[in-house]
């Protein structure tokens, strides 16, 4: 075991314990040094836990904890790495075995083994039905990219098809215009071809309205001047029917 002291302030004590509990130190006291605002905690740490102890520690309290490690001491661990059921009552807790996890003991002696190279001894399969249910998890989102993929094939020439509905739709009615000054973003319509033609027969629909209105006067008047031009044609029609039937009969008309 390592004896461990760690000072740091009261903003990263709570990250600092955070550390010591994954590596799963053994803390003896903690002290405040007086007139400053420093905190001074005193553990234990196992050995084989303190690889990586120092960048941990650094990245958890951002560099604002100091670490002393002294090696102080060996200890036993109270677990047998080895542990078979083999009582009736161990057996009806345990089953036979493959349920029991590994505990410190072993996992220590695996991580020894691995570290320099030597065989462990462990299942390459623990637990068969969480791996079929992954398998069934797996093929589930694997079916569902298919269908999302074959969805969006089919509505890609759908999409495509109303991209130019509405551009040709925007040439004959119109479209929205964007301009921009500076951090401004003001948008504008223009109008199409449609709407153009549309607001051209309206004008000349108003202009003949309103020309209609300003006569209005001469077209009240128009009877009597149309009377008045139909007496003066019949008149003129006479005279020039008498004066016809007088040449003809020889006399002279004055």
């Amino acid at each position: 075991m390592y004896f461990c002291e760690l000072n740091t302030t009261i903003e990263y004590l709570v990250a600092m314990y955070i550390v010591l509990a994954r590596r799963q130190a053994r803390v003896l006291k903690e002290e405040m040094q007086e007139g400053s605002s420093l905190f001074t905690v005193y553990a234990y740490v196992p050995v084989a836990e303190n690889f990586g102890f120092a960048n941990e520690r650094r990245r958890w309290t951002s560099g604002a904890c100091s670490t002393l490690l002294v090696f102080s001491h060996w200890e036993t661990l109270e677990e047998d790495p080895f542990f078979v059921p083999k009582t009736e009552e161990e057996i009806e807790e345990f089953g036979d075995g493959s349920s029991v996890l590994p505990n410190t003991a072993r996992k220590l002696i695996d991580a020894v083994r691995r570290r320099k190279g030597l065989p462990v001894e462990e299942k390459v399969v623990q637990h068969g039905i969480k791996r079929r249910q992954r398998s069934r998890a797996a093929l589930k989102r694997k079916r569902v990219k298919v269908i999302s993929d074959l969805l969006i094939s089919i509505s890609k020439p759908e999409r495509q098809e109303a991209r130019a509905k509405v551009r040709h739709d925007s040439l004959r009615l119109g479209i929205v215009g964007v301009i921009r000054a500076g951090t401004i973003i003001s948008e504008t319509w223009e109008d199409g071809e449609a709407l153009k033609d549309l607001n051209s027969h309206l004008g000349m629909f108003h202009y003949n309205r309103d020309s209609i209105v300003r006569n209005k006067g001469d077209y009240r008047a128009a009877p009597e001047i149309i009377e008045k031009t139909t007496i003066w044609k019949r008149k003129s029609f006479c005279e020039r029917g008498i004066a016809m039937n007088l040449r003809r009969e020889g006399l002279s008309v004055r």
